[in-house]
Parts: C-alpha cells; sequence; structure tokens
C-alpha cells in the first residue's frame, strides 16, 4: 500500500523525469533477483555434486594440515564478485608455520590446486559463481 505522500513525490518523479514510478522499479528488482537466482541454480547445483563427490578427498587433506601444523585449517580469501561487492572464498591453509612434512603437503596441494577445493562451499552458498571461481584458479 503506498501512503499520500510516496504517491506525492512519485507523481512528481514522473513529472520530471518522465519515467515509469519507484514501485515497478522494485518490481523488477525483484525479477532480476528471480532471474539471476534460476541462472546461478544449475551452479549451484554442480558446486553442491562436486562436494558430495570430493568429501572424502577433503578431509583427508584438511587431516594432513591439521597433523602437520596445527590450526587453522582453512582460510578465507576475499574477492569481488559479479555485483562488485567483496565475497568470502575458503581454501585450505598451505603457508605458515608448521613441520617439514606441512611444506610438503602445503607444497602439493598448492601444485595441483587440490587447496582451493573447499572455494566450492562459496559456489554452492551462492557468494561467487562458478566461472568467477574458475577464473581464479587460471
Amino acid at each position: 500500500m503506498i501512503n499520500d505522500s510516496a504517491r506525492a513525490c512519485n507523481s512528481r518523479y514522473n513529472a520530471v523525469n518522465n519515467s515509469t514510478p519507484w514501485v515497478s522499479i522494485d518490481r523488477y528488482a525483484r525479477m532480476k533477483f528471480v532471474a539471476s537466482f534460476w541462472l546461478s541454480l544449475p551452479e549451484r547445483l554442480m558446486a553442491c555434486l562436486l562436494l558430495f563427490f570430493l568429501v572424502p578427498s577433503l578431509l583427508v587433506s584438511g587431516a594432513l594440515i591439521h597433523c602437520t601444523a596445527g590450526s587453522p585449517v582453512i582460510v578465507t580469501d576475499e574477492l569481488p564478485n559479479f555485483s562488485g561487492a567483496m565475497a568470502q572464498r575458503l581454501r585450505f591453509r598451505t603457508t605458515g608455520h608448521g613441520t617439514p612434512l606441512f611444506r610438503l603437503v602445503g607444497r602439493f596441494l598448492r601444485r595441483y590446486s587440490v587447496d582451493e577445493l573447499p572455494g566450492f562451499w562459496s559456489v554452492a552458498v551462492g557468494h561467487i559463481s562458478l566461472r568467477e571461481f574458475l577464473r581464479q584458479l587460471y
């Protein structure tokens, strides 16, 4: 329900700019959100499926990091997402203090990009798109 002051402001805006009222702009924003949700749904489902199949390797990698270097096992990186806002991406910790074995494990994880696999969670949640995630890898 639009009150009288909003209606008066809206009619003045239309008279000056000769455009649609702000109520339809809200409807357009809602339609844009719904469209972006349906477009990102296949990417998010694919990320969930990949996470399901990668759980054993993620657990082994996390256990190796925890045994050789302690915690934290997963760290966050901030990167700009498709809308320009900063989003968080997860990854395994591969640098820092730890045993010499941790350095070997970290080099292996970095060389084969295994440390980036927790980033699929950020895709599944919808913080970043799959294209942005893959672009950061290569």
